[in-house]
């Protein structure tokens, strides 16, 4: 941790195109080839009519999200089959009888039921056929096309309550199983997550590209004290969540969209990820912190990178830190790294009383126009932003401006609360965990 002037201050297979992928025919012979003859030749079997019959194949739009591009890819397969029949004569366009296709999982296997509907009539002929998932193409399994079919579903099943347009929502970032704790794996997945919201209408609001706004000429305002109070107050239509569970040879990743006004839930969809498309990160956050969260008062604090406890920053990231207080007040922030340190970080002097006067407005450390900035840097784990406001003037704490270039703190957290307010209870205190990580992790 070396505070470094303006610009340092540390806290210190492949698919073919056809299907949204590539565009051209796909191999000629493979084991989807094969189920694609099989799955027609069982269609033909049970179609009970002599007479040949015009067959166009549907489009996947009605195909749950999940299994839209496989639809796709899949089509192409059958229409050589379709093309070699004695009963059906495959045309592009309007047709007497459609091929339908529903998709869904059977174990490990992709069940495929075809139905060949005719107008008027209902289904003439119907089938199915299991695909084990060795016979899947590849890249359909890749991570990053199923954590698109994730948003993909999750926006299907949102259609009826946010019908239409981008939805601004809060991301809270992953955690681990019910920790509320980040872990290498939750950071990396919260990352990829968030690189394929916008494409399927979800627009995740940043702290920082977010103006809090006063509320209005109410004098005694409702503290913003929670995900759900802070998303209302910017404008966010929804806060989505998730966490992350180690099975035996995968992993579960749960998505949860719920409404900022009530908290109720909107949408949850669930997705399981082979450890074989995963990096090896460590899924399971290394140690239980030794800190414990304060109950939030008055303050609501969020950083750059989120606003929940499973933040998570790595080695040479900048952190920004955003607070807003529902009173006029005196305000201190500290940070207490991973090796115990405490260190204050605003004010940047250590026996200043910064006086908040306008509050319910969005403060920012480092301040806009400091000449310095924080960066992650050693000791990594868990660390924590503590924030305290007061009516009176805060009294001068023992301690040392270190190497670092933070004044630090020469005592423990609870003696620190004991000297801020040796007879009395803050007025408003909030505190945040984040995990840091080395640039390797």
């Amino acid at each position: 941790m070396k505070k470094r002037g303006q610009a340092n201050k540390v806290f210190a297979a492949v698919l073919w195109k056809n299907t949204g992928f590539c565009q051209a025919q796909p191999p000629p012979t493979s084991s989807l080839t094969e189920n694609a003859a099989i799955l027609i030749k069982k269609l033909e079997q049970s179609y009970q009519k002599t007479q040949k019959i015009e067959v166009s194949i549907a489009n996947v739009d009605s195909v749950k999200c999940e299994f839209q591009e496989f639809a796709k890819i899949f089509n192409q397969y059958l229409k050589i089959p379709l093309q070699s029949t004695s009963h059906f004569q495959l045309v592009s366009g309007s047709a007497q009888a459609r091929l339908e296709n529903t998709y869904r999982w059977e174990g490990k296997q992709l069940k495929v039921f075809a139905s060949l509907n005719q107008a008027g009539t209902g289904s003439v002929a119907s089938a199915e056929v299991l695909i084990p998932s060795k016979h899947l193409p590849s890249d359909w399994l890749s991570l990053d096309n199923l954590l698109k079919r994730l948003f993909c579903e999750l926006r299907q099943s949102v259609k009826k309550s946010l019908p239409s347009g981008k939805i601004n929502a809060i991301f809270r970032n992953l955690a681990y199983q019910t920790t509320r704790l980040g872990s290498p794996m939750t950071a990396y997945l919260s990352e990829r997550l968030k690189s394929h919201a916008l494409n399927y209408d979800f627009a995740l609001l940043e702290p920082e590209e977010i103006t809090v706004r006063t509320r209005g000429i109410i004098k005694e305002s409702t503290p913003v004290t929670s995900s759900e109070g802070y998303a209302e107050h910017i404008g966010a239509k929804a806060i989505l969540s998730g966490n992350l569970w180690k099975l035996s040879d995968s992993v579960e990743l749960r998505l949860s969209l719920r409404q900022t006004n009530s908290n109720q839930l909107i949408s949850q969809v669930e997705i399981s990820l082979s450890r074989n498309i995963l990096p090896d990160y460590r899924i399971i956050p290394k140690d239980p912190p030794k800190i414990s969260p304060l109950p939030s008062s008055g303050i609501q604090l969020f950083t750059n990178k989120g606003e929940n406890n499973a933040t998570t920053l790595k080695e040479g990231e900048v952190l920004t830190i955003f607070y807003t207080v529902n009173q006029n007040c005196y305000f201190r922030v500290y940070y207490q790294m991973a090796d115990q340190t405490l260190v204050q970080v605003f004010p940047d002097a250590p026996d200043s009383s910064y006086t908040i006067k306008e509050y319910n407005r969005k403060g920012e450390i480092p301040p806009k126009k400091a000449k310095w900035r924080i960066r992650i840097g050693k000791p990594f784990g868990y660390e924590m932003i503590l924030a305290y406001a007061s009516h009176k003037r805060f009294p001068k704490v023992p301690g040392k401006v270190g190497s670092s270039g933070f004044y630090e703190i020469k005592m423990t957290l609870p003696q620190l609360v004991n000297t801020l307010f040796p007879r009395s209870k803050p007025l408003g205190e909030a505190s945040l965990i984040i995990t840091t990580l080395a640039r390797s992790q």
